[in-house]
């Protein structure tokens, strides 16, 4: 909003579903934590149930925030970049 000039914003949450490659990724890591060579198919549905959200209705699954301008706040968030590049800059000497 500071670099845009804008007074009033939205954020915006969105629950949606793991792309199917990370939902692997974890169907082995779970295998993996339980010394699970061979595949358990239980365990395969539990995981890709904590991914899925597609028994969720779509106007429940995002949630908006409105977000004004302040001033105090975009002066602390520049405060605070200031330090992290002094910080920053005594790491890399």
């Amino acid at each position: 909003m500071a670099l845009t000039g804008k007074r009033k914003a939205y954020l915006c949450y969105c629950l949606i579903n793991t792309p199917d490659l990370m939902i692997e990724d974890e169907v082995r890591r779970a295998h993996w934590k339980e010394y699970l060579i061979d595949e358990n198919e239980e365990l395969r549905s539990h995981v890709e149930a904590q991914h899925n959200f597609d028994n969720i209705p779509a106007e429940r699954r995002i949630k908006t925030f409105e977000v004004r301008y302040d001033k105090d706040v975009v002066k602390a968030i520049y405060d605070r970049i200031k330090q992290c590049r002094e910080y920053y800059n005594t790491i890399i000497e």
